[in-house]
């Protein structure tokens, strides 16, 4: 028997299951990371771990954002400033990949480049590649037709 669109029962049923295994695999992960998250004998590489896995599924995620802040100005003189920034600073583009419109990947990227990169005094602040910057949004927003050109 054929319903919406012509899909069958047999393929609508294994779509729901792979959603619902979707689903139930996020929530894992949600807990997982709230888990790590209220636990304080969890090391800085547990969060940071925990977190990025529940990003890399929702990048909307805000308190994993917000909880990788906190742990970067905690830990920010125990790791490789450099190095460090510049890993996370990827990473805020990983879930500007997932979702272009992420509010919280990029309220997280400019606060990397305002506390991070900026500061003068800081290590990095002759390092931050603006250009980089610039190219980036440029792209996003070349992708989405919905924004003004004014050419």
């Amino acid at each position: 028997m054929k319903r919406e669109h012509g899909l069958t029962e047999d393929v609508i049923k294994a779509r729901e299951d792979e959603e619902r295994e979707q689903v139930d695999f996020y929530l894992f992960k949600v807990k997982e990371f709230e888990q790590i998250r209220k636990d304080p004998t969890s090391t800085f590489q547990q969060g940071l771990e925990a977190s990025k896995e529940i990003l890399l599924l929702n990048p909307e995620y805000y308190t994993a954002w917000n909880y990788r802040k906190q742990k970067l100005m905690e830990n920010l003189s125990k790791v490789g400033t450099i190095e460090f920034a510049k890993a996370e600073f990827a990473f805020s583009v990983e879930g500007i990949k997932i979702n272009p419109k992420s509010y919280p990947s990029w309220h997280h990227r400019k606060w990397l480049i305002e506390n991070i990169f900026a500061p003068k005094g800081s290590e990095l602040y002759t390092k931050f590649d603006y250009s980089y910057e610039l190219k980036l949004c440029s792209k996003l927003l070349d992708l989405d037709s919905r924004n003004c050109n004014f050419s």
